[in-house]
This record gives structure tokens, C-alpha cells and sequence, in this order.
């Protein structure tokens, strides 16, 4: 019963949304693309009766990610700023994933509705801080690689390594 009324909030969201065959697959699982290019899942798993949204927010592969990492911990904490929703990283692609949950249970249209259009603005949000972000991690990173090019940070390391 839960899956077909799954595939019925699906129905009404691609109404709402004007878009024509947006169904979940065998999976139980309906993608969407935006049109800043993140692709948003909403899944149903029937195992724990709850619908899940998904988006991959950021590829962290080849990057010092530990201050993004620290700042999207943060806002998990209260989730002051992500809306009920939480990052967490897919190990093996490096992946930064945003994450919603709510039971299917009382999940009337309304609801679906508000409930999908309030992750996207979440993935919104985010997108452009974890641009800004990435951009200066990447600065760092090049001048960075700039001063071990030019023995700068080498005889740095050194002088550290020779207090201790």
C-alpha cells in the first residue's frame, strides 16, 4: 500500500511540476534534474516505510576538505541551517551527499510537495557556499603547490620538524 501511495506523491509532484513521465523506478526511486545540474532522487524504501531525498552536493576527490568537512558537520549539529536535512560523505567516490528523511506515514500531497521544494532550496543554498568553498580550497591548494615549487614550504616544514 505505502509503495503505490509512493508512486501516487510522485504523480502529483511531476503535475506540479508540469513534467510528464516522472515515475519511480523498479527501484522505487524517481530522479529529477535541476536546472543547476544536481540531480535530486526521492526514494521510498519499503523496509522502513520512509521516503528519502538525495542529492550528491559536491565531488571532494583530490581536495584538503577538511574545512568543508568541519563547516558541513556544523550545520548538521542543529540543522539550523540545512532544514532537517544532513550532509554526509560517500567514502568511496569522495562524494558530499545531501540527505531528508520522512516516514511515508501522513505524507499527504501538501506535504510531499513542500517537503521536495524545501530540499531543493536547501541543495540551493548550499551549492553556492560549497562553490565558494571549493574555490578557495583550490586557491589554497595551488599556492600551496606554488611554495613547495619554490622550496618555501619544504625549508618551513623543516624549521617546524626541528623545534619539535
Amino acid at each position: 500500500m505505502s509503495a503505490e501511495l509512493f508512486r501516487d506523491r510522485v504523480r502529483e509532484l511531476a503535475h506540479h511540476l508540469g513534467i510528464d513521465g516522472l515515475v519511480p523506478n523498479a527501484h522505487g526511486v524517481v530522479s529529477m534534474a535541476g536546472n543547476d545540474g544536481i540531480w535530486v532522487h526521492i526514494s521510498h524504501r519499503l523496509e522502513d516505510d520512509r521516503v528519502h531525498w538525495t542529492a550528491a552536493v559536491a565531488n571532494l576527490t583530490g581536495r584538503d576538505s577538511s574545512k568543508i568537512l568541519q563547516g558541513v558537520l556544523s550545520a548538521n549539529l542543529d540543522q539550523l541551517r540545512t532544514k532537517g536535512c544532513f550532509f554526509a560523505l560517500e567514502d568511496t567516490s569522495q562524494t558530499l551527499v545531501l540527505r531528508y528523511h520522512e516516514p511515508m506515514a501522513g505524507l499527504h500531497t501538501q506535504r510531499f510537495l513542500e517537503a521536495t521544494d524545501s530540499f531543493v532550496g536547501v541543495i540551493e543554498f548550499w551549492k553556492t557556499r560549497l562553490a565558494k568553498a571549493l574555490a578557495r580550497t583550490q586557491e589554497q591548494d595551488a599556492r600551496s603547490t606554488a611554495l613547495e615549487f619554490h622550496g618555501e614550504a619544504s625549508d618551513a616544514a623543516i624549521f617546524l620538524n626541528n623545534r619539535v
